[in-house]
């Protein structure tokens, strides 16, 4: 859990990415060629994500 971590970084004034932030600003880069098979990936290894943030971060993706 990063709560502590996000808060003391936004008290900071610092802007806070999570990772699926991450990943849509490497695919804009163009470092990555899709977002949603890395996401499916991380659900398979125990990290969690609902299906509607999936399914959001794939359209932003451009990838629905």
């Amino acid at each position: 859990d990063d709560h502590l971590g996000r808060t003391v970084a936004r008290l900071l004034g610092l802007q806070v990415t999570g990772v699926i932030g991450v990943l849509l600003q490497a695919k804009q880069a163009g470092l990555l060629p899709s977002v949603g098979p890395l996401l499916i990936e991380m659900r398979r290894h125990v990290y969690w994500l609902s299906d509607e943030i999936v399914q959001v971060a794939a359209r932003l993706a451009g990838e629905t």
